[in-house]
């Protein structure tokens, strides 16, 4: 089942505090089958998974360059998937979506550290949604207040996250855009998005013409 087919999907980042053995004493007792362990490279990802007799399938996935951990429960039928997913917040603590976007939406927000860790978390967890997610509408209000940011690494990691995200949510990218002229210590990496945006424009019309050129 991947994330093309699969109709329903919940994210849960896992909080720091919590052991994997418990999400394994989990799956046991609740009658989980065990569907395989995956690594990425020790640098990269490691991922359990297991199968719900409900027909769903539930992973724990370690990002270790990023430092996050998440629980992903995804089915075709949205009760089970629901079922399952408070299966998991109910034995462990997690934060969804809805809870990751209010930490780094609040005025004031949090001190530097704790808010780029805040979007690293957001940004992945947002990364393995549905493909059919649509965008919270606070999440572009809370990234130009992450570009707008006295401090360098919030600005930084609002960067790293248009750029994470910007394919999927395109205005995520033009608030980058925006900061043209503005952003001056981090200005460089404001022109690579104008440049990508450049490209991706003549690429667009280059695919244009020959369309036309095959029609004729």
């Amino acid at each position: 089942m991947n994330n093309l087919t699969v109709a329903h999907k919940r994210v849960l980042v896992v909080d720091e505090s919590v052991d994997v053995t418990e999400l394994e004493k989990l799956a046991a007792d609740s009658g989980w089958t065990m569907a395989g362990r995956f690594s990425q490279g020790f640098d990269e990802s490691v991922e359990l998974q297991w199968s719900a007799d409900s027909g769903v399938d539930v992973a724990y996935i370690e990002f270790h360059s990023d430092g996050v951990r998440m629980v992903t429960v995804r089915g075709q039928d949205e009760s089970a998937v629901d079922a399952v997913a408070e299966i998991v917040r109910g034995a462990v603590t997690t934060r969804d979506l809805d809870s990751l976007l209010d930490d780094v939406s609040k005025d004031p927000g949090p001190e530097p550290t704790a808010l780029v860790r805040g979007w690293r978390e957001l940004a992945l967890a947002c990364t393995h949604s549905h493909p059919d997610q649509p965008m919270d509408e606070r999440l572009p209000a809370a990234l130009e207040t992450a570009l707008r940011h006295d401090n360098r690494q919030v600005r930084l990691r609002g960067l790293v996250v248009a750029d994470a995200l910007g394919g999927r949510w395109p205005k995520l990218v033009d608030l980058v855009l925006a900061r043209q002229g503005e952003e001056t210590e981090l200005g460089y990496v404001v022109e690579v998005f104008a440049q990508l945006r450049d490209d991706q424009a003549e690429d667009a019309e280059a695919a244009e013409d020959d369309k036309g050129s095959a029609d004729d």
